[in-house]
């Protein structure tokens, strides 16, 4: 049983790692076979009550060191005083701040208002939580020309027991990353999600989905690939924008299970498989684990715990996190927690009391 198990683990590591290096190494033989430019670019910022981030995005603006042709702020009926923040000191930074006007709301259509309100070639979409390099808008215009480019999303811990949850998705950004090069990608962020605009307005299905709050970036890329259109995942962290993990237990656990429940409605075949292995071998080891410390095998337990730490952090190695003192602690709290937080999890977002910025999930 051991032993079964710890093969199938090693060959599910493997081959995501195997994935990974020959992705990253396709990803820099590739040459550009178009031209983005910053001016093609409108960045599409959806906001409410974002009054307590804004002031890093907006530094993060105006330290630029190429500017895109328009950043579009869409407030999504905010309490706060989020509008009233959005400003400039640099006047050549070109802006505009668009109210959602009712009864619409959500997400979802405050990014279509502000596409329908663009005309560039590429949108960009990001949250107003994140802050990124000041070369980043000009790191986008090395990119090859695509239907959709996935940039990669860091989601930073600044407490310890958080570390639970940026490893877990670091993990998560790996396995697209892998599974993309073997076959397709299975995930997108809306916090850094680059697309040609005239695609998005020919593939959206926005009524198919139009009930559930969230998840403006995975119906997206189930359109994208249903339609057979371009897309490219990258991992390069100069492109990469960096989030941090929601500051209580309740909201961390109303984010993922928000997450959980739109990959299950977009019901991606491939996703789901995977979703699905990855529940068998964490349940497994956590199932083997407790039988071979009842019967008081304890060295088998140690050496089981040893091993999966060293095959998991050599995935997660793979990470734009350097690997520091703290994050193998934060692997340590990984391997102990990591069952437990997936059994909660799933009672969590079966419960019905997911909420998301003061609203139910599903309208």
């Amino acid at each position: 049983m051991v032993s079964s198990w710890l093969v199938m683990y090693t060959l599910s590591i493997l081959w995501l790692v195997i994935g990974i290096y020959y992705h990253r190494k396709q990803a820099k033989q590739l040459m550009p076979s178009g031209t983005i430019t910053a001016n093609s670019i409108t960045v599409i910022i959806p906001f409410r009550n974002e009054a307590h981030n804004l002031n890093q995005l907006l530094t993060c603006i105006e330290q630029q060191t190429v500017q895109p042709h328009t950043w579009i702020f869409i407030n999504d009926h905010s309490t706060d005083q989020s509008s009233e923040l959005i400003s400039f000191s640099d006047p050549t930074i070109r802006y505009q701040v668009m109210q959602l006007s009712s009864p619409e709301f959500g997400k979802k259509r405050a990014i279509r208002n502000a596409i329908n309100n663009s005309s560039t070639a590429y949108c960009l979409t990001l949250d107003a939580d994140v802050i990124f390099h000041p070369d980043y808008i000009q790191q986008l215009c090395a990119l090859p020309a695509n239907d959709m480019i996935v940039l990669p999303v860091i989601m930073r811990a600044n407490r310890f027991w958080q570390l639970l949850f940026s490893i877990e998705y670091a993990i998560t950004q790996l396995l697209n990353l892998g599974v993309s090069w073997w076959s397709r990608p299975i995930n997108c962020s809306g916090a850094n999600l680059l697309f040609r605009r005239e695609t998005f307005l020919a593939t959206d299905d926005f009524s198919c989905h139009q009930h559930v709050l969230s998840g403006d970036d995975i119906y997206a890329l189930r359109a994208f690939r249903l339609n057979k259109k371009s897309i490219r995942v990258v991992s390069e962290k100069s492109l990469a924008v960096t989030t941090s993990v929601p500051t209580t237990f309740s909201s961390v656990m109303d984010q993922r299970a928000r997450w959980m429940n739109k990959s299950g409605d977009v019901a991606d075949g491939l996703s789901n498989l995977l979703a699905l292995w990855a529940l068998v071998l964490h349940f497994s080891f956590f199932s083997i684990q407790i039988v071979l410390f009842v019967t008081g095998q304890f060295e088998i337990v140690c050496f089981l715990f040893a091993a999966k730490l060293v095959l998991d952090g050599l995935l997660v190695k793979n990470s734009n996190e350097p690997f520091r003192l703290r994050l193998f602690f934060g692997l340590i709290l990984f391997e102990i927690a990591y069952p437990i937080y997936l059994l909660v999890l799933l009672f969590w977002a079966k419960s019905g009391r997911v909420s998301w910025k003061g609203r139910d999930l599903k309208q």
